[in-house]
């Protein structure tokens, strides 16, 4: 029973669907209603010999509004007996329409003539055959409304008894949609109609399509209802038109909110991640300015021990860290082609390792190749061989240095003795023990026995590490200044080239070589753990941030000034600034230009009162290497040029007063500002296209204007020093600038044969000096001036134009240069002088075990150098390093280790080897240029095709040294010197 009651509870009766409402009784309780059923004809019962009978309440059952049900399994017999056996006294509900009374009344007859047991079973599918015979399956729907007083309605609704619950909710939807849409009339399939029932048996409602798949006049139906606005012609279309119209307005009303909600919360959104930007950045930057302070105060802590250990360090072992590392602005380095190439050009730094002393950590910003590390160790050996040569001429007797003009047999004592048998292999470098390579080619010649005289293996060592052979040498050099042979034993071995681990990472933003080092831990980590329990410092190239940043991690201080200080006193207008507090001549000007205004006033000036000057320069502030140089010439470009120079002709001492330019300066003012920017010849067009662009940059960082002297012979000469911690203003090395290209430098000449050196001297002693009285002002140091020959005055003018706080270039090739003549400068004399031999003194040969150094001297030979590190030629991309050589070899092309002259290269870029350096040294100024313009020339032919050369500037650089070569012989010619090639020439005839 208790399973009954729950099949019972929502379940199918027979194809009806009942409420979970119902009652069972036993067949005792069924008894008593059949005798009571003449009193109480209104209860249906129904009862049985084996089964249970339920009685239901009189409920809704038909479907509509509170249930939907249709009694199965009735004939038109049964429906007429339950009409007249129903009882008159029952109760009617008038909440029910006919159909609705007429389906309960049905299901009544159809309980009390049940003598089967009831099936819970739910329907089947739908019959598929037509019953009646030959009657209509469709269904009329007029205006709405479905004719149910038609025998098809009334056979579809009996055929369909069984899943009338479903069908019924599906028709009435398709009444309601045909009212909706005003459809005039509608032809339903009922099969149709009864299979779409099947897939929507509860909630889910057909669409408009599914819909009218039943309909057989659906292409009419569909026109209609899919015509704009058609819903709204039904009897209740001023309704559903004003429900749209008000919910359109709701819905635009309601998404203007949500859309001005939006929006306010995307503004607050913006704001509060830009508040907590401005934060993290404000927080950030003071962090940074923290850390910066920081920085600085040790940067300070560590100069002051460098100051008190200075003295100490120039005779005790430490370690150098050479990073030239070229901190420009931003907007200089993006704007810079090969700018890792640029930092690689002073390679000349390796010969600091040739002193005992010191240990050299290179950091470089181009990998080396083989090639490279061979030649950079054959040019090490080499110089090793002249110095030992220089150290084998010494005479106890008067302790000068041999002749180098000695007969030949006092000459062929200079070669280095053979290797014996039983020489330790050990003591042998692992370069030594492999077989000859292409780069050493360059320095094997054979002398006048037709001896080869080059690169030999090291002799035997005793316990001291000195050659067994030769009791002079001595053990590595503690004198400062002094050099011999024992400190270049292991010179290869004290230096170390450090690669940014991340360097190519950075190659796109051209991020100077400390900023690479800051990024690249495991290559700090390697230089300190070299640095551990050793004293040492750094040298930089163009100091910034990033190297004070890696010498505060490395623990080493910067020999070199802040750099805001660097930057501001190497800036145009504050080397001009430097240049009136030291009192130095510099070339008439104006600087801290700023403004259009300005620029056209001062200039109006300068142009006025030095008549005499034809081209005025304008230099940006902080641009570097010519890029910033602009030149306007007034004498072609000025219409009354001539009328002024006249004025002041005529004016003559009296030029100088105000009242006697006041009308030249009103006239050449209107003239100059319509001048100025159409006639302004900018010097690098790549940078700065056109004069708008170069003057736009010059108001915004700042410029000068510099006249250029009134001359046609002009010369260049740049001074490195050194601005010792001590406050000493040390002078390394004066040279002549070589320019291909107007005030674009690409070779030197040392040392300078201009100026008078006891002139520039004195000069480079009192900006120095002017530098040193300020505090923590220290470090290497280029000051360059012009001179020329005044004719009015008949006297020779210098002017100072420029000062940089950096290493230089030149500065690195003289250090080269000096090591391979093995030479020194005297600043005082301004000559390149052979270093000689000499005894030690007792003190120092106690100390460090040195009978014989060499030391500079001012009564050895001369040397002359001419240098360049900026030589391109795109032909050498095609040329291996190997075929290089052999060419080289081919056209006698290399050093000469018999008097320490010849031809030397710097090799600075292992992937496309299209720039080169060259070092060429003479005895004398014209040798030496005539062999770099020849070696020029020979490599020129030798790698440039027949038909396309390239880019190149071998040509141009060629062509400069022709003119200087020209120059200096008609001035000796003048002077009533004798050349000395022809001399040369003379005394090689005669031996001949």
């Amino acid at each position: 029973m208790d399973e009954l009651q729950a099949s019972c509870g929502g379940t199918f009766i027979k194809g009806v669907k009942v409420r979970p409402k119902i009652t069972f009784q036993t067949e005792a309780v069924l008894a008593d209603d059949r005798t009571q059923q003449t009193k109480q004809p209104d209860q249906a019962t129904t009862s049985t010999s084996d089964m249970t009978v339920a009685t239901l309440p009189n409920q809704d059952v038909t479907g509509g509004p509170k249930s939907q049900g249709v009694a199965t399994g009735a004939s038109q017999d049964g429906t007429e007996q339950s009409e007249q056996s129903e009882s008159p006294t029952q109760p009617e509900d008038d909440g029910l329409s006919e159909e609705e009374k007429a389906a309960a009344r049905d299901l009544k007859v159809a309980i009390k003539d049940l003598r089967l047991p009831i099936k819970y079973t739910i329907p089947g599918a739908p019959p598929t055959t037509q019953r009646g015979g030959g009657r209509s399956q469709t269904l009329a729907i007029v205006n709405g409304v479905c004719i149910k007083d038609t025998q098809a309605y009334l056979d579809f609704r009996h055929r369909y008894s069984r899943q009338w619950s479903c069908v019924l909710p599906v028709l009435r939807y398709l009444e309601r949609l045909m009212e909706r849409y005003c459809v005039p009339e509608a032809f339903v399939d009922m099969n149709e109609l009864a299979l779409l029932a099947q897939f929507y048996p509860m909630e889910p409602r057909p669409t408009v399509e599914e819909c009218l798949e039943c309909v057989s006049n659906a292409d009419e139906i569909r026109r209609l209802i899919y015509k704009p606005g058609r819903h709204f012609a039904s009897s209740d279309g001023r309704i559903l038109a004003a429900i749209t119209i008000q919910a359109t307005w709701r819905m635009h009303v309601v998404r203007m909110q949500y859309r001005d909600y939006r929006r306010r919360k995307w503004a607050a959104g913006v704001f509060c991640l830009a508040w907590m930007s401005r934060m993290k950045q404000t927080r950030f930057h003071r962090d940074m300015l923290s850390n910066r302070v920081l920085r600085l105060e040790r940067f300070y802590q560590k100069q002051e021990v460098l100051i008190a250990k200075w003295a100490r360090l120039k005779k005790t072992f430490h370690k150098v860290v050479h990073m030239p590392s070229l901190c420009y602005p931003p907007y200089i380095r993006q704007t810079t082609a090969e700018f890792l190439l640029l930092q690689n050009l002073q390679l000349g730094r390796m010969a600091d390792a040739c002193d005992g002393n010191m240990e050299c950590l290179y950091v470089s910003s181009i990998e080396f190749d083989h090639n490279m590390l061979e030649y950079s160790e054959n040019l090490m050996k080499t110089g090793k061989l002249y110095h030992q040569k220089l150290i084998d001429q010494y005479d106890p007797k008067n302790d000068v240095v041999t002749d180098s003009d000695s007969s030949e047999d006092e000459r062929m004592k200079v070669k280095v003795p053979p290797p014996r048998e039983d020489d330790n292999e050990a003591h042998k470098t692992s370069s030594e023990k492999r077989t000859r390579g292409p780069a050493d080619m360059l320095f094997h010649f054979k002398d006048g026995d037709g001896d080869e005289v080059g690169l030999q293996p090291e002799q035997q060592k005793d316990k001291d590490g000195r050659d067994a052979g030769n009791p002079w040498q001595a053990k590595p050099c503690a004198v400062a200044g002094a050099v011999n042979s024992s400190n270049f034993h292991r010179a290869w071995d004290r230096f170390n080239i450090f690669i940014p681990k991340h360097l190519k990472w950075f190659d796109i933003y051209n991020l100077p070589l400390g900023g690479s080092m800051v990024y690249s831990a495991q290559t700090m980590q390697r230089l300190r753990n070299l640095l551990a329990g050793f004293d040492g410092y750094m040298i930089p190239g163009v100091v910034g941030d990033f190297d004070v940043h890696v010498a505060d991690v490395l623990g080493i201080p910067v020999l070199s000034p802040e750099p805001t200080i660097a930057a501001q006193i190497s800036s145009k207008s504050g080397a001009r600034h430097l240049f009136e507090e030291a009192k130095v001549p510099r070339a008439p000007g104006d600087r801290n230009i700023n403004n259009a205004g300005q620029l056209v006033a001062s200039l109006t000036h300068l142009v006025v009162l030095n008549y005499r000057v034809k081209r005025w320069l304008i230099k940006i502030n902080e641009e570097v290497n010519a890029r910033g140089i602009a030149y306007l010439d007034v004498d072609k470009h000025l219409p009354s040029y001539k009328w002024l120079v006249a004025e002041g002709i005529r004016y003559g001492d009296k030029w100088q007063r105000p009242w006697a330019r006041e009308t030249a300066s009103i006239k050449i003012a209107t003239e100059m500002g319509r001048i100025m920017l159409p006639n302004l010849a900018v010097v690098t067009p790549a940078i700065y296209p056109d004069a708008t662009s170069f003057l736009a940059t010059a108001y915004e960082r700042g410029a000068v204007i510099e006249a250029t002297p009134p001359s046609d012979a002009v010369t260049t000469v740049s001074v490195d020093m050194l601005l010792e911690p001590t406050k000493e203003v040390t002078i390394l090395c004066s040279t002549d600038q070589i320019h291909t290209r107007p005030y674009i430098c690409t070779g030197y000449s040392m040392p300078q044969t201009s100026v008078d050196p006891a002139a520039l001297y004195e000069l480079c002693q009192r900006v120095g000096q002017e530098l040193v009285r300020r505090k923590g002002i220290m470090g290497h140091c280029c000051l360059d001036f012009v001179t020329f020959y005044d004719d009015e005055q008949n006297e020779q003018i210098i002017w100072a134009t420029d000062f940089k706080f950096q290493y230089s270039n030149s500065l690195a090739l003289a250090k080269m240069s000096m090591f391979m003549s093995a030479t020194a400068f005297n600043p005082h004399t301004g000559c390149l002088q052979l270093k000689k031999p000499i005894r030690a003194e007792k003190m120092d040969v106690l100390a460090t075990g040195d009978r014989i150094v060499l030391t500079p001297a001012t009564d050895t030979p001369l040397r002359y150098v001419v240098m360049s590190n900026m030589l391109r030629n795109s032909n050498m991309v095609l040329t291996k390093y190997e075929v290089f050589f052999q060419m080289c070899k081919a056209h006698r092309i290399g050093y000469k280790v018999e008097d320490g002259t010849g031809t030397v290269f710097q090799l600075t870029d292992a992937m496309k080897r299209h720039a080169l350096g060259m070092i060429c040294i003479g005895d004398t100024l014209p040798k030496a240029l005539k062999l770099f313009a020849s070696n020029l020339n020979i490599i020129h032919q030798e790698i440039a095709p027949r038909r396309h050369s390239g880019r190149e500037n071998f040509t141009t650089f060629s062509a400069a040294l022709d003119a200087i070569i020209t120059q200096t012989s008609e001035t000796a010619a003048n002077d009533g010197v004798p050349d000395a090639d022809s001399d040369n020439d003379s005394d090689a005839a005669e031996q001949s």
